[in-house]
């Protein structure tokens, strides 16, 4: 399994991440950040939803690919052993660390994190969710919270198998030209005329789900459809 981005996508990401990243933050922004009461994630191939709840109610859903979510993890895991939040208790045995699930894994409201900055103390962590320098969202999450969200990200990594044992994102790889045609025939012999349009819905339910992996892989079947369309014989027509 992989984390459903291909290298130049993974490549991509991590560079608008970098580049993008929000200030780091000062001690103001400790007293002015909400602080966050419980959080509920669900993971897929290629990132998490995370729901930040507050006082009164209030919540926010951020949606973090896993570019991003890798280096939250690494964020709160280096917090935890720099400040010792694993010694008295290891990672897994609080009854903290178990986060409930988010009801989807898809939610077309989510607010999409491209960028993250962190900053850690011994009572938790000031993470700031963000699409860029300016448009961001800085919360603090106490270390109870951080522990179980640090495992959760963990527990979607390793199910999806997004990085290896050191931690290095896998990447997808596309089928081969052959596999692709393969797809394409086989949906035209089902589907007829329909098999362009079936392509190309495929192709946008995985874009608006945030599967770039699928996207590609529809968006080139598409393409092959049409190549096989515009080269097939017309009724009548001689075949050389």
């Amino acid at each position: 399994m992989t984390t459903g981005y291909t290298q130049k996508d993974l490549d991509e990401l991590h560079r608008l991440m970098m580049d993008r990243a929000p200030p780091l933050a000062t001690v103001d922004d400790l007293k002015t950040s909400p602080s966050v009461s419980a959080v509920a994630w669900n993971g897929s191939l290629t990132g998490i939803l995370l729901q930040l709840q507050f006082q009164a109610g209030q919540y926010v859903v951020f949606n973090l690919n896993c570019i991003v979510a890798r280096e939250l993890f690494m964020g709160i895991n280096e917090a935890a052993i720099k400040y010792g939040w694993w010694d008295q208790v290891p990672a897994g045995l609080a009854l903290e660390d178990t986060l409930p699930l988010y009801s989807t894994d898809h939610n077309d409201r989510a607010i999409p994190v491209f960028t993250l900055s962190t900053a850690a103390m011994n009572e938790g962590m000031l993470v700031a969710f963000g699409e860029d320098q300016r448009n961001f969202v800085r919360v603090f999450l106490p270390r109870s919270v951080a522990r179980g969200l640090v495992i959760s990200i963990v527990g979607v990594a390793d199910t999806a198998g997004w990085w290896n044992a050191d931690f290095v994102l896998q990447p997808a790889i596309m089928p081969d030209s052959l596999v692709i045609h393969r797809a394409a025939n086989q949906l035209i012999k089902q589907y007829g005329e329909r098999a362009s349009s079936l392509a190309t819905e495929r192709s946008n339910a995985a874009m608006e789900a945030g599967d770039a992996f699928n996207h590609e892989l529809w968006k080139s079947v598409w393409w092959a459809i049409g190549e096989i369309e515009r080269t097939k014989p017309k009724p009548g027509e001689a075949i050389n």
